[in-house]
């Protein structure tokens, strides 16, 4: 054997079940197939949003663990991985997914205000909300120093013994009596258990066992913008427009708003993502920033892109193969799944070591999608 459970894809979630699975003694080897840290998947990038407000209580229910699990990552690293602005939930009366999120904040018992539209003007004077506006504040919202955590999760995992292989493409899985057999270009790797964490590759690999699950993968575009001339940015909230599914967030220490569209991007295939930022479609981002926070810079400092492998449900996928109970999946986190990556490692280092999850993994079974898959494998 090669490893006691070797992790497939070394992003945010494979690095986080890489360090679980390592800590608890498990012989650990990671396969990647571009460098750590690269910049063609979905973990990569400055930042990332970290919220308890939830629209789907299944999610806002998981957060105070997800806390908890970040809180044990920047205990063992000494910190700077998270920052704490606050967020402010943007909708208005009789708007259905925040009406859906304000019940779902009182159901779960999350601590927030409902402010109106005279309040947040004079909370946060970097912001300009058309009247009747309402806004959910939610004080432990803030910002992931995503690059950091990423790095962070990976020195963790290798401290405690985990190996990467890097720049090994992963082209098949074959299950057999004495293991289950990794097969790269150059190397046959055989484990007890494997776990797939490959991200937008995540449907190819699983159709090659035999698993046709209904990923839809994107490239999502997100814009920097810097402080107007005189502009404080001091105090900003990470902000969603519920209307929009437009966000925006600070960049700590660099004086930088970071924007996008939730869920706009158009399908692509991971291999062939290698198009440019596109200007246009980052259009309605930009009205919005000038609607939003006028005294932004209106030149973009930067734009960057990043790739959303979703579910029909935007639910993960944290199950067992169907066909053979030694291949773990974890896939599907439906641009919202780096806040949760400590916790999804622990879920999926449980599920690979007949261990207990720290969370009910029902809502994330491989079964809800009925008919629409198959498993041969």
């Amino acid at each position: 054997m090669d490893a006691d459970v070797l992790v497939v894809g070394a992003g945010v979630m494979g690095s986080a079940t890489a360090w679980d699975l390592a800590r608890a003694g498990r012989r650990t080897l990671v396969v990647e197939q571009f460098a750590p840290g690269h910049d063609r998947g979905s973990s990569h990038g400055d930042s990332r949003v970290i919220r308890r407000v939830y629209e789907d209580p299944t999610y806002a229910r998981l957060m105070p663990a997800a806390y908890a699990a970040w809180d044990a990552v920047e205990r063992a690293a000494g910190g700077g991985l998270v920052t704490r602005t606050g967020g402010l939930d943007l909708g208005v009366p009789g708007l259905a997914g925040f009406e859906r999120t304000l019940a779902t904040t009182r159901a779960v018992g999350t601590p927030f205000e409902l402010v109106r539209a005279d309040e947040i003007a004079g909370r946060f004077p970097m912001l300009r909300v058309p009247p009747g506006t309402l806004g959910i504040y939610q004080p432990e919202a803030g910002v992931l120093a995503a690059d950091r955590c990423l790095a962070t999760l990976q020195a963790l995992a290798w401290q405690a013994g985990a190996e990467l292989m890097a720049g090994a493409r992963v082209e098949a899985i074959e299950a057999g009596t004495a293991g289950v057999t990794v097969v790269t270009p150059d190397r046959r790797l055989r484990a007890a258990r494997v776990v797939l964490t490959p991200g937008a590759w995540a449907g190819g690999l699983l159709a090659a066992t035999g698993l046709s699950l209904p990923f839809v993968v994107t490239r999502e575009q997100v814009v920097y913008l810097r402080a107007g001339a005189g502009q404080d940015l001091a105090g900003l909230p990470v902000v969603i427009d519920h209307a929009t599914w437009i966000y925006g967030l600070p960049v700590p220490g660099r004086g930088l708003v970071k924007l996008g569209a939730h869920h706009s991007g158009p399908l692509v295939d991971p291999d062939g993502d290698d198009r440019p930022v596109d200007a246009a479609a980052l259009a309605p981002v930009a009205r919005f920033a000038a609607e939003l926070l006028p005294g932004l810079d209106p030149s973009p400092a930067s734009a960057h892109a990043c790739l959303y492998t979703t579910t029909p449900d935007e639910g993960f996928v944290l199950d067992r193969h169907p066909a053979d109970d030694r291949i773990v999946v974890g896939a599907g986190f439906s641009g919202h799944g780096f806040k949760f990556a400590p916790l999804v490692g622990q879920a999926l280092a449980a599920l690979a070591t007949d261990g207990e999850p720290p969370m009910d993994l029902g809502p994330y079974r491989i079964e809800r999608f009925g008919g629409a898959f198959a498993a041969n494998v």
